[in-house]
């Protein structure tokens, strides 16, 4: 009986260790998630200054012109990116 029981404490005192480290690695990635959704927030405000013409916000020529809105500010038309140069065919 008395191995038995020292088993047992032993496993409780185990499992106590892993509930320890659950609770520890939970609070890390709370605090991860945190810091990201407050980054994530972040770049969508960055990002909000930024405005096209196109609906829902996307381009869909590529060639097309861009509107820049800054808050007091009237919109100025922005020109396009250019595009990469064409890559041959030839290897």
């Amino acid at each position: 009986q008395n191995n038995s029981a020292r088993q047992i404490t032993d496993a409780l005192q185990q499992l106590d260790g892993v509930v320890q480290q659950n609770a520890s690695a939970s609070e890390q990635m709370a605090a991860t998630a945190a810091v990201l959704s407050d980054q994530a927030g972040d770049l969508q405000s960055m990002m909000s200054f930024f405005h096209t013409d196109a609906p829902g916000g996307a381009r869909t020529d590529p060639g097309q012109e861009a509107t820049c809105r800054t808050a007091g500010h009237a919109p100025r038309t922005l020109p396009a990116a250019p595009l990469p140069p064409a890559k041959s065919e030839e290897s």
